[in-house]
């Protein structure tokens, strides 16, 4: 593609040089970058894509993305912008020829509950055409898959995943929006048909500052919807409540007869759960092998949109017995011990809690938590989380969860903050911890080993380690 149709309606300041050379790919991190390439040098948090720009030109960019002329670069077209962050998308959106145009978009948003959400309606919506999926574990695109780096990829790689759902036969994506993806303009160029707002608590502070910050960012969602696009919000908090009042005809899910679709009678034990779904005056009755009563919250969502989106109440009642468990997301560990071991992602506050109160609901003997918190991430949640381990755990376990260079000792001292009067001990590798939890438990124990859910490595002194806390209970209990 040319370089003057990838810029089309793209506001520039200055172009130097030629807009009929050949265009390859669009990029903002040198490393990949390859002949015949933009490179867009953006200001990030750290560091500015400036200083990578030779990089970038010894790997083949034939165009240079700027906020200032520079007159030392030679070989290269350079296109100056007032903010090569707020133009990234549309160059990328051009270059790929708006692909999510071209496909029925579905954005989910909240603190806890995305990723689980997602899965349901990918598998919802394939009920009647091929769904891709963007998310914290996987990305799916029809014709690959592969694991995510993050929640919200950057807008090139975005736009780069949607052209290929499109190519791989996808008629829908479902995709998790997260708070970054949203305050770093990640999603500039891309609009949703329906989007969803699951929860909104206690989070990433370390990087948006403050919780208005935060529901800032959530909320900026809606600046991205398509022309009559739907939205979908609970009923159930506080804050989907006030996105009812300033979207009156938003579609709302919750345990509340007065949402649009909701469940009565829900009974949960340690195999499941079963509730009556209810939309409008129809009521079927749901039984599922996912364990949690939160996670009810999360089937309404993806029901509430698929629903939303034309799939009927027959279709959606029939896909539900087939209903996938999400790796790390309440993952019952199978054993020969007999045990009830359950590895779970949650590592904030809400979602821990959700989780606990859920698990108590059910325990029969004691609830031990196996739990630790990331290493150079909000400081605050630490002795919060502590705390909730002591208001509903029996016993506890405190280990490394992702360290990464900040001192493993210094983190579990801040946990243990809020440990008032619960037994606890401190194991710090967290292989050897499970190992204990588990060889210590009883019949109709519950152990949860929380916080890393379908992790497979361990962020330590700047390394990444093999280690996956389904794997190693495995391991552990199949020899018991």
């Amino acid at each position: 593609m040319k370089l003057k149709k990838v810029l089309k309606d793209v506001e520039t300041l200055q172009v130097k040089g030629s807009k009929e050379i050949d265009i390859t790919g669009v990029f903002s991190h040198s490393k990949v970058v390859f002949p015949g390439s933009i490179f867009i040098a953006k200001k990030g948090k750290a560091t500015h894509g400036n200083h990578y720009i030779q990089n970038a030109i010894q790997n083949g960019a034939v165009c240079i993305v700027l906020d200032m002329y520079n007159p030392f670069l030679s070989g290269v077209t350079q296109v100056v912008v007032e903010d090569p962050s707020l133009i990234e998308a549309q160059i990328a959106k051009n270059f790929f020829e708006d692909p999510a145009s071209k496909l029925t978009m579905c954005g989910i948003t909240g603190t806890c509950g995305k990723t689980s959400t997602s899965y349901f309606l990918k598998h919802l919506l394939e009920a009647e055409s091929p769904a891709g999926l963007i998310g914290t574990i996987e990305t799916f695109t029809g014709l690959k898959r592969f694991k995510s780096t993050h929640t919200t990829p950057d807008a090139p790689t975005l736009m780069k995943i949607l052209k290929e759902m499109k190519i791989g036969g996808c008629k829908n994506c479902v995709m998790e929006v997260s708070s970054h993806g949203l305050a770093q303009k990640r999603l500039e160029g891309t609009t949703f048909d329906i989007i969803a707002f699951l929860n909104l608590s206690h989070e990433h502070l370390d990087y948006h500052g403050t919780m208005k910050e935060y529901q800032k960012a959530k909320e900026s969602l809606l600046n991205h919807r398509k022309k009559d696009g739907i939205v979908v919000t609970s009923l159930d908090d506080s804050w989907g409540k006030k996105i009812k009042k300033k979207i009156p005809e938003a579609v709302t899910f919750g345990q509340t007869s007065k949402a649009d679709v909701f469940a009565e009678k829900i009974v949960s034990d340690i195999f499941g759960l079963n509730f009556n779904l209810c939309i409008g005056d129809e009521k079927k009755a749901i039984t599922l092998s996912h364990i949690g009563k939160f996670n009810v919250e999360n089937v309404l969502a993806a029901v509430a949109m698929a629903y939303a989106l034309g799939i009927s109440f027959d279709v959606i009642e029939q896909r539900l017995k087939t209903l996938p468990i999400v790796p790390g997301r309440m993952e019952k560990i199978d054993n020969n011990a007999g045990l009830n071991v359950i590895v779970d992602y949650a590592h904030k506050v809400d979602a821990l809690e959700k989780v606990l109160i859920s698990l108590k609901e059910i325990k029969k003997k004691r609830l031990i938590i196996v739990f630790g918190c990331g290493g150079e991430r909000d400081r605050e949640k630490r002795p919060l989380m502590g705390a909730l381990a002591n208001k509903y755990c029996d016993f506890a376990i405190l280990t490394n969860d992702n360290p990464r260079n900040e001192n493993p000792k210094t983190i579990i001292e801040e946990i243990k903050k809020g440990i008032k009067s619960l037994d606890h001990i401190v194991i710090e590798n967290r292989k050897e911890a499970i190992e204990y939890a588990i060889k210590e438990a009883k019949k109709d124990d519950i152990i949860l080993l929380a916080g890393k859910g379908h992790e497979d490595e361990q962020e330590t002194l700047g390394k990444r380690i093999s280690l996956s806390d389904s794997m190693v209970a495995r391991d552990i209990a199949g020899v018991l």
